[in-house]
């Protein structure tokens, strides 16, 4: 006849210390998560480099979508390459202008230790972004 691991004494007397050591596993888990986030939560400067870069990314992407049967040329150059020559030139003379004013733009950013929000606000447009394990997340656009 088998008897139940209820029955059994041995079982019960460790079951306590096996959930113990779960906890323990656990906490210990969670602690290092937040130690590994809190020491990659970005700063402003990465924050700064990460916004002008997605500035950058979305104006080159706005030369783009110039529509191509619209025949405009500006210096004998059609609009669309007067664009990314323009884009490129700003690129390269202004990105420390641009973290600068988009440092302006930005409030000190909420530190929660494990992840920072940063709010950027723009005439007509606020941008909430999230800064967590070294990466960016923009939240909201308005």
């Amino acid at each position: 006849m088998r008897s139940s691991p209820d029955s059994n004494p041995l079982s019960n007397r460790f079951r306590p210390l096996a959930q113990k050591r779960l906890m323990q596993i656990s906490l210990g888990s969670l602690l290092l998560l937040g130690s590994v986030l809190a020491l990659t939560n970005p700063s402003k400067e990465d924050y700064l480099n990460y916004t002008a870069e997605q500035i950058h990314l979305s104006s080159k992407q706005g030369c783009t979508e110039f529509d191509r049967d619209i025949d405009v040329t500006v210096f004998s150059m059609p609009t669309s390459d007067l664009c990314k020559s323009f884009v490129q030139g700003a690129d390269f003379l202004g990105r420390g202008v641009l973290k600068q004013l988009i440092s302006l733009s930005t409030s000190e950013p909420k530190n929660y230790l494990i992840l920072s929000v940063y709010t950027t606000k723009v005439p007509g447009r606020v941008y909430k972004t999230v800064g967590i394990g070294g990466h960016f997340f923009t939240l909201t656009e308005k």
